[in-house]
């Protein structure tokens, strides 16, 4: 989606009008329709809803429902009857918090994505894990168009004020709870909509073809299925008039997308917006199945499908619709999914849809991006990935950052520097890449067409480690907030140590927060549950808890002893669970905690359900266990790995739910990466290590990006598929078998970065 003076445009490749799912909208319209003839109330018209969703546990948004044109059609709800599509847009939202603050976001801050509908709205990621505002209301300004002669239900027309204010109240004060909507209302201007009688037959088999006469779209795609369900509606008028319509099944209208209309398989809940379900249905009397075609008609199972059950049932105050709330299962794909219901009532009453809602399933999404560790590599992702390497570490190395394309692989391209860069972070939301130098350089990097923007952090002394010192040691980006996190050397803090957090947006540093203890080689951001991780190497695990703008709050500091066998030197997480991790470097173990059972015993402490878990495997790796990447999303795979030199690596699998027991690695399995294209043994880099992880937006799978440092400088990346090693054939209990070809079955791959 593009927006032009604030106004909506259509450049979006994914709003795609489907002919399977056009095909029943004449269909829906006539079972709903056959009520009765339906005219907005005096002086107003509804246009849609604006609803509160909390998505995950941890993650909330704010979501539009536009019920106008085709989604006015195919529910054929009383509530909703202007079937000219209604365009929203200036859209300014003002999101006010229990605390009594509030946050504004304009419409250059592009808080709302186009629907996968066209026409409906998905809000963006709002944190409320962990210490995070919770939201107590809301108000909604925008702009409609067009404003004038919207065609209704019963065959009138209406002009309306072309600006509008919704104001959503919590439903159970004073927070917002899951579900809480309020209706978008157009005033009507001009003459008022004039009413019709009673219908015949005869009519209300006519008034949904007139309806979507009045549809407008551009593109063969949508004319073609528009041809279907004008079609469809026809056949059925057909079936109709001759008595022949069967009342067996109930039927069930639905929009044409969920909202929101993505998600991620696992994790996110949706809702899909409906009319029509029988009186007693509760959520445990629905099924919804997801598809790579739309299974309603089908006789049995589609390919590819999974199956869920409803969790919820949510009403939108003042109208009929019903909004059905379910977990996109786990096992969906990566995939446009259609989405139907059936099922039967409790007293017997057999319901289905009579057409499918669209979603996009996906396995990550821009927030859960951001949480990497500040390993040296950053990865920029949209439709392709890019990786940002830098040319240094703290103990070698030299200036520049390598522009280095992954998906699909491209040609390198060399952004000079002066220092030495250590570090590269990336805001998957914006596409934006941060580096630090070994001095106080912080350089702001979109591309390689524009300079690279210099900045210089607040650190005035050496972070000290056993892999080298530095000023600045390390960035992590926070995505939700537009903000970084650089680990520093600070003089004023007891430990010489302390994290600065850089407004990405302004450019404007904060100041440096005092870590109690030396920060860890790789810390983490956690965006839904405003914090920051840092193991140290002095076996002391901090969390710093950060406000709703991304400040970390000096008062929100906690520390945890874990008592590790050698040194913790990353801090590592699966944001999808709140598990944590740190590696113990000459060690052979893995700490793992459950921040989702997280308490704090003191203001200055914290403990959760955890363990040092023992992998005697992981004791061969270069300097032990040093590194770990959790690959962001739902696969809940991470990767292991060395330091200064070594070429075997990790594997390991993660439990996929947490908030009971302990959690604990289910599955691992190590391996030596093979020889690099130029001949030479792979060779793990240096500190901060040179390890990181993405999740594939073009395939779903979780990869590793491993850097070799063989020749002196980082000449390639291993990218290592995740999933792909962890089933690969083993000898003994947890090493893939010496037979096993990496590079043929695609396992590992490299890639040149220079």
């Amino acid at each position: 989606m593009s927006q032009i003076n604030g106004r909506m445009c259509y450049g979006d490749q994914r709003l795609r009008w489907d002919p399977q799912r056009w095909s029943m909208t004449g269909i829906a319209a006539a079972f709903v329709l056959l009520g009765a003839a339906s005219t907005a109330s005096a002086g107003v018209v509804n246009i849609g809803f604006l609803a509160f969703d909390v998505t995950s546990p941890t993650t909330a948004q704010f979501d539009i429902q536009n019920v106008s044109g085709p989604n006015s059609i195919s529910l054929g709800d009383p509530d909703f009857p202007v079937q000219t599509t209604v365009l929203l847009s200036d859209l300014t939202l003002t999101v006010n918090f229990t605390d009594g603050s509030n946050r504004v976001y304009l419409p250059a801050d592009n808080y709302f994505t186009l629907s996968g509908d066209g026409e409906s709205l998905d809000g963006s990621t709002i944190a409320i894990g962990g210490t995070s505002l919770v939201p107590s209301s809301a108000v909604l300004t925008g702009t409609f168009s067009p404003a004038s002669s919207l065609s209704l239900a019963d065959g009138s027309t209406t002009d309306i004020v072309d600006t509008f204010t919704t104001d959503l109240t919590a439903s159970s004060p004073p927070a917002l709870a899951d579900g809480d909507a309020a209706l978008i209302v157009a005033t009507t201007g001009g003459t008022p909509p004039i009413g019709v009688p009673e219908p015949t037959t005869a009519m209300l088999l006519t008034t949904p073809l007139l309806a979507l006469s009045c549809i407008r779209r551009r593109g063969s795609r949508f004319r073609v299925a528009f041809k279907r369900a004008v079609g469809a509606f026809a056949l059925l008028a057909g079936v109709l008039m001759a008595g022949q319509a069967s009342a067996a099944v109930t039927p069930v209208a639905v929009t044409a997308a969920t909202l929101p209309s993505s998600g991620v398989a696992g994790l996110t809940e949706i809702t899909l917006t409906t009319t029509g379900l029988p009186a007693g249905v509760t959520a445990a009397n629905i099924t919804l199945t997801l598809a790579p075609t739309c299974a309603v008609g089908a006789t049995g199972p589609v390919a590819g499908e999974t199956t869920v059950t409803a969790d919820n049932i949510l009403s939108v105050p003042g109208t009929s619709l019903k909004r059905v709330r379910f977990l996109i299962p786990a096992a969906t794909p990566q995939e446009t999914a259609f989405v139907s219901i059936t099922g039967t009532t409790a007293g017997g009453t057999a319901f289905a849809s009579t057409a499918c809602a669209i979603t996009a399933v996906t396995k990550t999404n821009p927030t859960l991006n951001a949480c990497v560790p500040t390993s040296s590599m950053g990865v920029v992702i949209g439709s392709t990935v890019t990786a940002y390497v830098p040319n240094g570490s703290w103990s070698s190395g030299g200036p520049g950052i390598r522009v280095v394309p992954i998906e699909p692989v491209g040609t390198p391209t060399l952004i000079a520097t002066t220092p030495l860069i250590n570090s590269c972070a990336a805001n998957p939301a914006t596409g934006a890449a941060i580096c630090t130098g070994n001095d106080t350089s912080v350089y702001l990097v979109n591309g390689t067409t524009s300079p690279p923007i210099l900045l210089n952090s607040s650190s005035n002394a050496q972070a000290s480690f056993s892999g080298g010192t530095c000023n600045n040691c390390g960035v992590a980006v926070n995505a939700l907030t537009n903000t970084a996190d650089i680990s520093m050397g600070y003089s004023p803090s007891p430990s010489s140590s302390a994290i600065q957090v850089l407004n990405l947006t302004t450019q404007g540093f904060s100041t440096p927060v005092a870590s109690p203890h030396t920060v860890s080689e790789n810390i983490s951001v956690d965006p839904t549950r405003n914090l920051v991780l840092s193991a140290s190497e002095s076996n002391f695990y901090d969390l710093f808890q950060t406000d709703s703008s991304g400040q970390i709050v000096p008062s929100g500091i906690h520390s945890n002893n874990i008592n590790m066998g050698g040194e913790p030197d990353s801090s590592g997480e699966d944001c999808s669970t709140g598990i944590v991790l740190a590696p113990s470097e000459f060690g052979d173990q893995l700490f793992l905690a459950d921040l989702s059972q997280i308490s704090y015993p003191t203001p200055t402490t914290w403990t959760a359900p955890s363990q040092n878990q023992v992998f005697p495997e992981f004791g061969s790796l270069s300097a032990g266990p040093s590194s770990i990447v959790v690959a962001p999303g739902t696969t809940h795979l991470a990767v292991v790995a060395g330091e200064f030199s070594g070429n075997l690596v990790g594997v390991i699998q993660l439990p996929a739910t947490s908030g009971s027991g302990t959690p604990a690695v289910s599955d691992y399995v190590v391996f030596t990466i093979p020889s690099s294209p130029d001949g030479l043994a792979f060779a793990n880099g240096y500190d901060p290590h040179t390890t990181t992880a993405y999740t594939s937006p073009n395939n779903g799978k979780a990869y590793a990006l491993l850097a070799s440092w063989a020749s002196g400088a980082p000449a390639y990346l291993a990218k290592i598929d995740l999933a792909a090693a962890l089933a690969a054939l083993r000898s003994g209990g947890h090493t893939i078998d010496p037979s096993v070809d990496l590079i043929g079955t695609g396992i590992v791959s490299f890639i040149k970065t220079n």
